[in-house]
């Protein structure tokens, strides 16, 4: 089969790319919209004049949220890392306030064992939600399910504040749980559809990096504030906060969904544009103009195109609020379930919820334990500064982070200018050296599996709920035999195993992704699957 040269989008026919377009077999790549040369999340991202290559490829619509405006994005970007700041910090921070806990609760005979379960159930509850609300985000949109989760944290910090007993205090947190949640998966899911896939590594490392530099200074400031002002004004502090960010999110949080052709999700561009009565964007307007080459069919898209506003409806502010955009189709909710049962037993997936998961467990038997060490001989710390070691999380906010963010997507660009232009999910490895945490394995499974990401993050968050809830029963009983120092080296033995096992999934990467190929999407699954992305 002979490939086809192809003009590149935004440059003149001189300077022509060649793309390789071949007939497609009866395949499951084919079907899926695959090169038979092509892997999973393998995608053309450098142009041969070492041009952007925007993926997924840009459209002409105003209401598509990859055309939404600088500013407008940042803003959503904001409101996202508000939500998972103060959801995040208020569901994790009740471990350093079990002192406080213990004076409140200490009439009623409660128990330490009942103490530590108001940090670690509802840290599962974040977790296992995603089970349910990702399918349903996926099937009705993203917005809704955002906002009503804004609604639950402000009922949950209510429920918490005027809770008359040990009870109904467990309960309130269970509802932030629940709320809070959302910031593990659907927040995420939300940014990734947002920007473009060379833009993404640094957006989500933003909104990480806001939710734990503020996350951290909130951290440590709370046992202060609660020794000032008490627990019940510390949750009414946080709903004022969480009121303000559920008004924001009405206004300026716009729904995310779009449905996208397989080639569009993989920087293809399939049909020409339209020209007659766009209106320019903030993209190179000049060379759109004198280049014709971008109405050729099937091309890679170097420049963003004009809006169309004969074609499209105008975004505006009644469009921006509306609660739902477009019709549910609840047929996707089975479609994720599916998913998540067919991508459990990929070896790279089953890797980064691995890692997922024990990291969890370390930081919940951190969250749960290191308050009554602290207070405790010899140490005697006050329970008004036992927020200190929250502070750490700073300097990993400002070292770490942005590793994961601008020096990702620079290796990214990097390696597939060295590789014809293709990009590779395994480049996104090259930032796990060194800051060994979260965010990378999650961006390289969403650049793997990017037609099936609310499956992956709500794999991701829900199974370690799941395996946190199993070892939450252990902590304390493990921590009372081993000790503080053994506990935690049972969890650095095995999240160094774990990174062992990344240097296999680097090297073995492309073999893998060919394997992973048989579980490729067919246009059957797209047909279904288009209407939530």
């Amino acid at each position: 089969m002979q490939p086809t040269n192809l003009a590149v989008a935004g440059k003149p026919h001189a300077a022509t790319e060649h793309l390789e377009i071949f007939e497609q077999p009866p395949r499951d790549n084919a079907a899926a919209g695959k090169r038979p040369d092509e892997l999973l999340g393998e995608v053309r991202l450098v142009a041969n004049n070492n041009d952007i290559v925007y993926v997924p490829a840009p459209t002409q619509d105003p209401r598509d949220p990859l055309n939404l405006s600088w500013n407008k994005k940042m803003i959503a970007l904001a409101i996202y890392s508000s939500f998972t700041m103060f959801g995040g910090t208020i569901t994790n921070v009740a471990g350093s306030l079990i002192p406080y806990f213990e004076e409140a609760y200490k009439a009623e005979g409660v128990t330490d064992v009942q103490l530590s379960r108001l940090s670690t159930v509802p840290t599962i509850s974040m977790g296992i939600v995603n089970f349910v609300s990702i399918p349903i985000a996926l099937a009705v949109g993203r917005r809704p399910v955002f906002l009503v989760s804004s609604l639950m944290l402000i009922i949950g910090l209510v429920v918490c504040a005027t809770s008359p007993n040990y009870n109904a205090h467990f309960a309130g947190r269970i509802i932030l749980g629940l709320a809070a949640g959302q910031s593990e998966a659907l927040c995420p899911l939300m940014v990734k559809e947002s920007f473009f896939i060379h833009e993404r590594s640094r957006r989500l490392t933003w909104q990480s990096s806001f939710q734990n530099i503020g996350g951290a200074v909130l951290t440590f400031t709370a046992p202060f504030m609660v020794g000032k002002l008490g627990w019940r004004n510390f949750y009414w502090f946080y709903a004022g906060f969480a009121v303000i960010t559920g008004i924001c999110a009405i206004f300026w949080a716009p729904e995310t969904r779009y449905s996208r052709t397989l080639l569009e999700h993989e920087g293809i561009r399939e049909t020409p544009y339209n020209w007659e009565g766009a209106e320019p964007t903030s993209s190179s307007v000049s060379d759109v103009e004198k280049d014709s080459s971008l109405q050729t069919y099937s091309t890679s898209v170097t420049v963003k195109p004009p809006l169309d506003f004969k074609r499209y409806q105008a975004r505006t502010w009644r469009s921006d609020i509306c609660f739902t955009v477009g019709e549910a189709n609840w047929s996707e909710a089975m479609f994720v379930w599916k998913s998540m049962v067919e991508i459990i037993w990929i070896p790279s997936i089953a890797w980064v919820v691995l890692i997922n998961c024990f990291s969890l467990a370390g930081f919940v038997c951190y969250a749960v334990t290191y308050a009554s060490v602290l207070t405790a001989a010899p140490y005697n710390w006050a329970n008004s500064i036992v927020g200190l070691p929250a502070l750490g999380q700073i300097v990993v906010a400002f070292i770490c982070f942005p590793m994961l963010g601008s020096f990702s997507d620079w290796v990214v660009r990097f390696k597939a200018q060295r590789n014809g232009g293709v990009h590779q999910p395994e480049y996104r490895l090259y930032a796990l050296v060194f800051p060994y945490v979260l965010g990378v394995g999650t961006t390289y499974l969403l650049d793997t599996h990017t037609r099936r990401s609310g499956a992956v993050l709500a794999l991701i968050c829900g199974c370690r709920g799941l395996v946190v809830y199993g070892l939450s029963f252990s902590i304390l009983p493990e921590f009372t035999t081993l000790g503080f120092m053994n506990t935690f080296l049972v969890y650095v033995g095995i999240m160094g195993f774990l990174g062992l096992c990344g240097i296999g999934i680097y090297f073995g990467g492309h073999k893998l992704r060919a394997w992973e190929s048989k579980f490729a999407l067919t246009q059957r699954d797209v047909n279904r699957e288009s209407a939530d992305h």
